[in-house]
């Protein structure tokens, strides 16, 4: 979704945007690619920025983490546990960044 779709131009919806749109175009690209070393960053840099982001934003990023480790743990040549690991680690954060958010 742009900025220029939302109803206001507020910078939480900017945000919203961006961010969604680097997380899916991030995750369709290389969540789910051959190279372990991108698929685990993927995990690495969500787990340093997921704690900048509001509730809304947190949970996307969760459901994409879920997605990731789902498919990393069905691979075929089997699952890379740097990957899980750093998936893992993320989604831990992002969970306390959605509980926090629920009582502020």
């Amino acid at each position: 979704m742009s900025p220029s779709l939302h109803s206001d131009n507020s910078e939480a919806a900017t945000k919203e945007s961006a961010v969604r749109k680097v997380d899916s175009y991030d995750c369709s690209v290389t969540c789910f690619g051959r190279l372990p070393n991108v698929r685990f960053n993927v995990g690495r840099v969500l787990g340093v920025t997921v704690g900048l982001l509001d509730r809304s934003n947190a949970e996307f990023a969760a459901s994409v983490l879920e997605q990731q480790i789902e498919k990393e743990k069905s691979r075929d040549t089997g699952s890379d546990r740097d990957v899980i690991f750093f998936a893992q680690q993320a989604l831990s954060i992002s969970a306390s960044r959605v509980n926090a958010a629920r009582f502020t």
